[in-house]
């Protein structure tokens, strides 16, 4: 007994071999004893969150398998993380069928390692394409930008809209939450660096004071507006 993801890893396949008598005659239509042969039949198949249970299934048996899933689990989650970081979103996880595709420490029957089709995203498209804001790439030539055109705010507003956006769909990859992803003194350590921003940001810093409503428009209005518009884009 054994297991494999399927087609498109959305589900756990649980198969057996199965030897069987079958008739067979020799050259002079003698009937030969002990031929047998072997086939492959699927005792259950499992999504990848329902328990492993089957009436065939040894207790076991089942515990193996869920580690085995689990892990599959943990590299397909982590290949769609990596895409995404390098701005390839969707797409649908592949098995592998042969030793010499995708990933080689990867055995015939787990995630290939390859996710297909996947959408390339140029850096800072989505993010733009959700606030309105013009996308700026860096010069063609490779050169990178000065600091003078780094503190545009649309530069800046960019780049934290950007890291949200990271945040956001690390989450909804993952599925992680709280101490998972960071702990509490790590998240006091992001929550600090993000008050020094708030505080270069106002009248401590640019000069301002951007809390409240100012000329009709409330700056956590709309960040909660910009945050709710990624959120629904990345989870989509």
């Amino acid at each position: 007994m054994y297991i494999r993801m399927s087609q498109n890893c959305d589900k756990v396949v649980i198969l057996k071999s199965v030897s069987s008598a079958v008739a067979a005659f020799n050259a002079d239509g003698m009937p030969l004893k002990g031929i047998r042969k072997s086939t492959t039949v699927q005792i259950a198949s499992f999504d990848l969150s329902e328990p492993i249970t089957h009436p065939n299934i040894p207790a076991e048996q089942a515990v193996l398998f869920e580690s085995w899933r689990s892990a599959q689990i943990s590299s397909i989650q982590k290949a769609f993380i990596a895409a995404a970081a390098a701005g390839k979103l969707g797409g649908t996880p592949v098995l592998k069928t042969r030793a010499a595709f995708g990933d080689p420490s990867a055995k015939v029957g787990e995630f290939s390692g390859v996710i297909v089709p996947l959408i390339e995203v140029q850096t800072g498209l989505i993010k733009s394409a959700m606030s309105g804001q013009k996308s700026f790439a860096n010069p063609a030539d490779g050169k990178t930008r000065t600091l003078a055109e780094e503190m545009t705010p649309e530069a800046i507003s960019e780049a934290m809209i950007e890291l949200a956006e990271k945040i956001t769909r690390f989450i909804h990859i993952s599925g992680k939450k709280g101490a998972d992803i960071y702990s509490i003194g790590q998240a006091l350590d992001i929550r600090a660096a993000f008050s020094a921003l708030g505080c270069a940001t106002d009248g401590r810093g640019i000069g301002y004071t951007v809390q409240g409503t100012i000329e009709g428009r409330n700056a956590a209005t709309e960040g909660l507006d910009l945050f709710t518009a990624l959120k629904k884009r990345v989870t989509e």
